[in-house]
């Protein structure tokens, strides 16, 4: 570009616009290995050389060598007054840090989105557990029943609650507190010791 260029007036600084990768090779079916721009920036050291060649070029045809790839190409060139080349830098640092932030927004999106998949396979593997083990009738320590001492079907976040069966032994009966039969008695040696006498 600068070669192209030079031959009209005195360039100092230039910066193209490099072609998203992505965009090419969705785009192109060739596979060129040389780089494509979608845009750039000329700075011409004279103000009054710039505003001609942007109404010398504009529309006209590129030229240079027949078997240039960009020979038939058209140029599109616009003269941008009071333009600076710092506001270039400010927008191209501007739309990478947009871009940047877009990129984080769909990690994190597709980082959510996995999340709840793994949690919804994760519940639905509990259900079917649960159902399994509630048509072999109720093995493995889960009851049904809608009964007024049953657990809820399921908690608040989703998952279903276990609900342990523990395998117990009566409890003894006490004689005092049932009734049944006397008071057991104490020697008269024990109560001496108690006594202490």
């Amino acid at each position: 570009m600068r070669h192209m260029l030079e031959k009209y007036g005195e360039i100092g600084r230039l910066y193209m616009a490099p072609e998203d990768t992505s965009l090419k090779s969705k785009n192109s079916s060739n596979k060129s290995t040389g780089k494509s721009f979608t845009e750039g920036w000329v700075e011409f050291m004279d103000k009054t050389r710039a505003k001609a060649v942007a109404a010398q070029l504009n529309g006209t045809q590129m030229g240079g060598r027949r078997r240039s790839a960009y020979y038939y190409d058209l140029w599109s060139v616009k003269y941008l007054p009071k333009f600076k080349w710092d506001h270039l830098t400010e927008e191209i640092n501007y739309e990478k840090a947009v871009r940047e932030h877009r990129l984080a927004a769909e990690l994190a999106s597709s980082s959510r989105e996995k999340d709840f998949y793994l949690t919804q396979v994760d519940r639905a593997q509990k259900m079917e557990a649960r159902a399994r083990a509630e048509a072999k009738g109720g093995e493995g320590g889960v009851e049904s029943g809608d009964g007024p001492g049953t657990a809820p079907k399921t908690s608040q976040s989703g998952e279903l609650p276990v609900k342990r069966v523990y395998d117990q032994h009566p409890a003894k009966a006490d004689p005092l507190v049932d009734g049944e039969g006397e008071a057991p008695k104490v020697s008269r040696r024990v109560l001496r010791l108690i006594a202490g006498k």
